[in-house]
């Protein structure tokens, strides 16, 4: 059995080669670097997961919205150059 653990996400892989991921939603791991979202649980990018002769990639990112984000000038020029809005 392979257990990882990351920001309050816990990954195990069993011998059956089930994936299981757990996050405590109860828990805020904190505000996003970009303050438009709270983080509920992370690997922080992608994490490597050994299961028999492979290494697998995993990326789990729970975030909830941040209600009080304000878009500034910076980010509105972001989206309109991508979306064309």
């Amino acid at each position: 059995m392979i257990n990882k653990e990351f920001s309050n996400c816990k990954v195990t892989v069993d011998e059956k080669g089930i994936l299981t991921a757990v996050i405590d939603l109860k828990k805020n791991v904190g505000l996003s670097a970009s303050g438009k979202s709270y983080n509920m649980g992370t690997t922080s990018g992608n994490a490597k997961i050994p299961f028999q002769d492979k290494i697998l990639n995993l990326g789990i990112n729970c975030y909830v919205k941040n209600d009080k984000y304000v878009a500034t000038a910076e980010d509105k020029a972001k989206y309109s150059k991508i979306f064309g809005k």
